[in-house]
């Protein structure tokens, strides 16, 4: 944006120019200097001079005005002088200084571009953490029901848990090789109301963002049924919530073992077993 800036100054200054007889000086210094080029250019006569009958500008070596159609006086030459010669050195010294100067005015030029063309730095302020519901607040799980309560930071209200250890282990291809156990949990939360926590230390589960996934219980000896789950908002792969918090529980308080069937990304359904009973629910 600003090379087209100063473009239209070297077009401008070119325009100036032509009726000066000097087009290519007045590109030059509509490029280089911008506005003030075009400044100069402006007052500076060039070649021309004024007319005497019309005081229109004509070049210095008209012989009839343009403007007025009047013959211009012949230019009276100015009679030879001598040409003394420099000092030794001196068209060297000027020849440097003219260098110097053009460089200092692209300095300049540069320095005036690299600011205008640079963005004001403004001090970044981090966004307040949205509220997100994950695993991080499930305690440690054991092969019996663990139960664990604490204070929500937020609300200052009470969060209940309980959580236990599946009795088989999961075995994952690479990278989330190693054995491991997975994680059942119920929770009541003041913020995220009541819910049924599946996780696994290491794996992707594999369950749509937007769509969700369907996940297959089967209490005790009973028919298995289907259950719809959800990734939680902060889209954790190794995490699900298993919906129907009303239904599925009274099943899981009746139940002695509960099988859960999950799919995992390039490991197919995996099934689970815990052993429910003895679940307390205040």
């Amino acid at each position: 944006m600003i090379f087209l800036s100063w473009f239209l100054f070297a077009l401008i200054g070119a325009a100036i120019g032509n009726r000066k007889g000097e087009t290519g000086l007045g590109f030059f210094l509509g490029f280089l200097l911008g506005p003030l080029g075009l400044l100069i250019e402006l007052i500076r006569d060039g070649d021309r001079m004024p007319c005497p009958f019309c005081k229109e500008k004509v070049h210095k070596d008209a012989t009839i005005c343009p403007f007025c159609r009047q013959p211009l006086p012949p230019k009276e030459e100015e009679p030879l002088q001598e040409k003394v010669p420099l000092p030794r050195g001196t068209e060297d010294k000027n020849g440097l200084l003219k260098a110097l100067l053009v460089f200092t005015v692209l300095l300049l030029i540069a320095a005036v571009a690299q600011s205008l063309m640079k963005k004001p730095e403004t001090e970044s302020i981090p966004a307040p953490p949205a509220a997100v519901e994950h695993f991080n607040t499930v305690p440690s799980a054991t092969k019996s029901w663990r139960y664990e309560t604490h204070k929500d930071a937020l609300t200052q209200k009470e969060v209940w848990t309980a959580s236990l250890l599946s009795d088989d282990k999961l075995s994952l291809s690479f990278p989330y090789n190693g054995e491991q156990a997975a994680t059942l949990a119920v929770r009541k939360h003041p913020q995220f109301g009541k819910g049924i926590l599946f996780t696994v230390e290491r794996g992707q589960i594999q369950c749509s963002i937007v769509d969700g996934c369907d996940v297959t219980i089967r209490f005790d000896e009973r028919q298995p049924e289907r259950f719809h789950a959800s990734l939680p908002s902060d889209h954790s792969s190794n995490s699900l919530f298993i919906k129907n918090y009303e239904t599925l529980v009274p099943k899981i308080l009746k139940a002695k073992k509960t099988l859960i069937q999950v799919p995992f990304y390039q490991n197919g359904l995996q099934t689970l077993t815990f052993h429910t009973e003895n679940l307390n629910i205040p």
